[in-house]
């Protein structure tokens, strides 16, 4: 049996807040996001350990050939899968030079065709649609707002 070992000046370790939170000003929004970094700083920490913990047992367990590992009430399975797809390269050879029913190249067939925005501008630039036509079929839909991470200091703030 493995012996266990628990490094004590490594322990990860924080005690989570659940005071209400209330945002009423900008030391407000300032302190939530401070505590906010504070909480994610610590939860990378500890993901990143179970990330390097589950990726060593893996190894482990397939070089041993180890199926299940039981655990008190739970227990972790070695599962194996592949990924399955069409070689679209290997296709298009097998089908060059076939046809469908009615004459077309069986490419055409068994593929799906989208909109191709470099093919749109050359299709514009060569005049065989007026781009003013076209662009109504350019569609922009708004996201929610959010906020993101940046490092440095803000310009505008």
């Amino acid at each position: 049996m493995a012996k266990k070992t628990r490094a004590v000046d490594n322990e990860i370790s924080f005690i989570v807040p659940s005071d209400a939170i209330i945002i009423e000003s900008m030391d407000d929004a300032v302190a939530a996001l401070e505590e906010m970094e504070e909480i994610s700083g610590l939860i990378a920490k500890a993901q990143a350990r179970t990330v390097e913990l589950k990726k060593n047992v893996t190894d482990w367990a397939v070089d041993k050939r180890v199926i299940v590992i039981q655990l008190d009430g739970v227990y972790y399975r070695q599962i194996n899968r592949s990924n399955s797809g069409w070689d679209s390269e290997k296709a298009k050879e097998i089908v060059k030079g076939l046809k469908d029913k009615k004459g077309k190249p069986l490419w055409n067939f068994i593929t799906r065709r989208v909109l191709d925005p470099e093919k749109i501008d050359l299709a514009v630039k060569q005049k065989l649609i007026p781009e003013k036509k076209i662009m109504k079929a350019f569609k922009s839909t708004p996201q929610k707002p959010f906020l993101q991470k940046f490092t440095g200091e803000a310009i505008d703030g």
